[in-house]
């Protein structure tokens, strides 16, 4: 195969828009409905592609993500890596065989992908679309198919002009979307070529009765093609994502396939003796060959999480683009009320602070951009009904909102340790769920926003922190933990915070989270400075790994002990006594050195950890309240396996310093704790 060179328009970004129509645009005027018109006969006369055949070569990446809610984002649960070659005859239909392809696997999955995931889409799906064999969506018609005129509306909204090998190339922009909003039907937008009313991009999702199976949350498509050898337009980078979750209850285990490809060559003079068969197909080599294959040109599939964002973003502007031109009405598939539990421990769990709480929570999706959710619960043991709600919106990736809460549980921290189901099972067994408790009442507004190439939040608190006491009788004859002391009063504070994840370093990917607290106008006033970062392997079958944890924090001014920073025992530094030790200022890091023995059963690791904290010594309030220094850094050392791709790991470590103690932990990778 000969590589071609060829333009790739990616249109939301490249080339200079001629002039804006978008004020001034109204559906189904006289130009629109021709141009609409336009595109559909040349698709039918062959004028958009007179080639009588051609071949091409692709490379794509398609991802399972588990989806932990709004607030943490996609994981890459599953990642292959494909690559294809294509064979088109005109008034024949098409081959692809796929002839490599490698997965990865981060935790144990038996999905299996539809052909069609794990294929090129080609003449822009012909004249009906179906997407996943058509279980997910089944012969809807195309907006440039015989016949759209009476289903679709249209809208010319812009103009792009671009000079590509000497030759002016002119794009229209058409939106797109059904006569009745309550029909089969695509939303979105249509690219046209003026000079032979090809389509350039089709960037769409779908109304919600498109869709075949009631699991299916939201599909959305950007096919962008390419003006090869300034003479045809032909497939070049396409993306398609299909988000799935319960009809009825809104849990954090939403699953999304995404597959996206580019074309890296094309040849338009292939041989005549390769045979394609009536219709489209896709075979693929003996697997034994799939893993074997060497010719890759693209980076491997590695669920970088600046990848994963780069295409959050994409499918989000493509349903927010959607969504306005249905004038905010809401698109999703699953109902727009639904039951919510933002985490499994919101729906039940074990504390020291609660005892046995059971609650629940509803969520309803006032239009495309606002939705509402709400959620009580009952803590038995401190006989308590805690409760929230909020307000939000979402435009594209700017989301805001409002809410408020009433004994809504806090943890000193200000670093997180174990998942809501290690908790429980540590209260109930050992007195012990790993967390510093008080409660809050109040309201809060916040924003959230890309910048820096991360994401930044800012928000204003104001709350009233109380004292919990302690309302748990393990099981046995263990004793649970005394609960942390801490100053009632109101909380009124500003808080900024910023994440990114940053670029890969020897072997692992790694996050950074930063936060700042600015208390002021209530009865506190401080300022809480956080930072944390955190290191694992981006191949999750490689034979040696490591990853690191770490975090750096800072109080100034007159902090209430719920504010204090605590280190020790698991998570910060494993070893010692859980957090007994407080500080105006701390630091922890930890690594761990890794090494698969079975995989994906059983890993192989070592790790050691260091941690400090601080007190003020004329600060005598809190030596009388109990909490102590570390007076000086700690250490510890200690190892372990890991079991099942890493998710279940078992650990044993000893601190070096006088303080030091054996610790035996359980625990989830932190990874996969968000929805627990």
């Amino acid at each position: 195969m000969t590589r071609l060179t060829c333009v790739i328009l990616l249109l939301a970004g490249v080339g200079r828009p001629q002039h804006a129509l978008a004020q001034t645009a109204v559906w189904n005027d006289v130009r629109s409905q021709e141009l609409a018109r336009a595109a559909i006969a040349a698709r039918q006369a062959g004028q958009d592609n007179d080639l009588d055949r051609y071949s091409a070569y692709a490379e794509g990446q398609v991802h399972y993500l588990a989806e932990y809610g709004d607030e943490s984002g996609d994981q890459a649960v599953r990642s292959d890596r494909i690559a294809l070659e294509l064979h088109w005859r005109r008034g024949v239909g098409s081959r692809q065989t796929i002839v490599g392809r490698r997965e990865m696997s981060w935790i144990p999955t038996d999905i299996e992908y539809h052909i069609d995931h794990l294929s090129l889409v080609v003449d822009n799906f012909g004249d009906r679309i179906r997407i996943g064999d058509g279980d997910e969506v089944r012969d809807v018609l195309s907006p440039v198919a015989p016949g759209a005129p009476e289903v679709y509306q249209y809208r010319l909204t812009d103009s792009l002009s671009m000079r590509i090998g000497g030759k002016l190339t002119e794009l229209y922009r058409l939106e797109v979307r059904p006569v009745s909003v309550d029909s089969a039907g695509v939303v979105g937008t249509l690219d046209i070529e003026r000079s032979s009313f090809a389509v350039a991009r089709l960037a769409v999702t779908f109304t919600p009765v498109s869709y075949v199976d009631p699991t299916v949350r939201s599909v959305s498509v950007d096919l962008q093609n390419a003006l090869v050898h300034n003479l045809v337009w032909l497939p070049a980078v396409q993306h398609v994502e299909v988000r799935r979750q319960i009809r009825f209850l809104d849990l954090p285990f939403g699953g999304t396939i995404r597959a996206s490809y580019r074309v890296l060559s094309w040849d338009l003079n292939p041989p005549r003796d390769v045979w394609i068969p009536l219709g489209h197909r896709v075979d693929a080599v003996e697997k034994a060959e799939l893993g074997r294959y060497m010719g890759w040109r693209t980076e491997e599939a590695d669920g970088a999480p600046e990848l994963l964002r780069a295409d959050s973003a994409l499918f989000e502007r493509i349903r927010s683009e959607a969504t306005r031109v249905v004038r905010g009405r809401y698109l999703g598939g699953t109902s727009r009320l639904r039951l919510q539990a933002p985490a499994t421990s919101s729906l039940l769990r074990v504390r020291r602070a609660e005892g046995l709480y059971l609650g629940i929570g509803a969520r309803f999706d006032l239009d495309g951009h606002w939705y509402a959710t709400a959620g009580s619960g009952y803590a038995f043991g401190a006989d308590r009904i805690e409760g929230s709600g909020r307000v939000g919106a979402r435009f594209g990736e700017l989301r805001f909102g409002l809410e408020g809460f009433v004994d809504r549980p806090a943890d000193i921290g200000p670093w997180s340790v174990a998942s809501g189901v290690t908790a429980t099972g540590g209260a109930l067994f050992r007195g012990e769920d790993f967390l510093d408790p008080f409660f809050e009442t109040g309201v809060q507004a916040w924003v959230s926003i890309p910048i820096g190439g991360g994401t930044g939040r800012i928000s204003a608190t104001t709350s009233r922190h109380d004292e919990a006491t302690l309302s748990l009788n393990p099981v046995g004859d263990a004793q649970p933990r005394a609960l942390t002391p801490i100053t009632t009063g109101r909380d009124t504070r500003a808080t900024v915070s910023w994440n990114r994840h940053l670029a890969p370093f020897a072997g692992s990917k790694i996050r950074a989270d930063m936060t700042a607290d600015l208390a002021a106008g209530g009865d506190f006033s401080y300022t809480r400075w956080v930072a944390e970062f955190r290191a694992v392997p981006t191949e999750p079958d490689a034979e040696w790994g490591w990853e690191g944890h770490g975090g750096f924090a800072l109080v100034t001014g007159d902090a209430p002990p719920q504010r204090l920073l605590l280190v020790g025992g698991r998570g910060t530094l494993p070893g010692y006594d859980f957090r007994m030790y407080a500080g105006q200022t701390a630091a922890f890091a930890q690594v761990v050195l890794s090494r698969t023995l079975m995989f994906p059963w059983l890993r192989l690791r070592a790790l050691g950890a260091i941690g400090w904290t601080m007190l003020d010594e004329i600060d005598s309030e809190f030596a009388r309240l109990g909490f102590t220094d570390s007076d000086g850094p700690e250490a510890s050392v200690g190892g372990g396996v890991s079991l099942v791709h890493d998710l279940i790991r078992v650990e044993a470590a000893h601190g070096l310093g006088d303080d030091g103690v054996w610790e035996w932990m359980l625990s989830i990778n932190p990874q996969f704790r968000a929805p627990l």
